[in-house]
């Protein structure tokens, strides 16, 4: 019994080293803080150097931003100047002494797509320098200088926005469309049988009108001639009982 009871603390202290001996390389590495933004958003990331070159100084941070990132900038810091030159930001002519940790900052517009993008650094020191810019790859060993990673987030809010705009846009469309051809043949229609009644109801009228013309000049003028006879003095044609008996007869 006493054997087992000693022989799990040596298992436990032997763990252990193994895994400070593991994480102890592996925490040397430069990494970003914070290490996940959201997509398409705006965030100052610092990228935390730890310790310089076996021991030299630190004396340039140059780093470079993967296409997708905007808006970058960046500020000085620690006796360190910084510039920005497309996607290159470089800080130069300060010193940071071996096993002082800083972090150099930079502000930029992530990309909109989630996933995991590298930002290759190159660490210049008094003496020598270290090239942090291998590809990490799932399934294969860590490299022995990985470039700083940053996770990107999906965001949540710009995909609901978007898609509300376009099921907003696509649903309008249909509508404003079809009400104006439905409206226009309507009218057509109406308009084509309004003119079909008014041409009708203007013949009628019209042949009813001619009509009434012809009888009227037809009756004045008879008036018009009896009258005119019985102003002369021309006698009318006498009664059949009035005419007198031939004298021969």
């Amino acid at each position: 019994m006493f054997r087992v009871r000693l022989r799990f603390p040596i298992a436990v202290a032997t763990a252990v080293t193994v895994a400070l001996c593991i994480a102890g390389p592996a925490s040397a590495h430069i990494h970003t803080d914070p290490e996940e933004v959201k997509a398409g958003t705006s965030n100052a990331v610092g990228f935390v150097i730890e310790h310089g070159c076996d021991g030299s100084p630190t004396t340039k941070v140059e780093l470079q931003l993967p296409d997708g990132v905007t808006a970058i900038s960046a500020e000085d810091q620690a006796g360190f100047t910084a510039s920005v030159d497309g996607q290159v930001v470089t800080f130069d002519g300060g010193t940071l002494p071996d096993g002082t940790e800083q972090a150099f900052t930079v502000t930029f517009t992530a990309p909109t797509e989630a996933g995991t993008i590298d930002i290759p650094l190159i660490q210049t020191c008094e003496e020598g320098s270290t090239d942090w810019i291998e590809p990490e790859v799932e399934g294969e060993p860590e490299p022995e200088h990985p470039a700083p990673q940053l996770a990107i987030a999906a965001n949540p809010d710009a995909t609901t926005t978007t898609t509300a705009a376009e099921t907003t846009t696509t649903g309008a469309a249909p509508t404003s469309t079809a009400a104006p051809e439905t409206t226009t043949s309507t009218t057509a229609v109406e308009v084509a049988v309004d003119d079909e009644d008014d041409d009708s109801s203007s013949n009628t009228a019209l042949i009813v009108g001619i009509a009434a013309a012809v009888i009227v000049l037809v009756v004045g003028g008879g008036v018009r001639y009896a009258r005119s006879k019985k102003s002369d003095g021309t006698p009318e044609d006498p009664a059949p009982e009035d005419t007198p008996a031939d004298p021969t007869a």
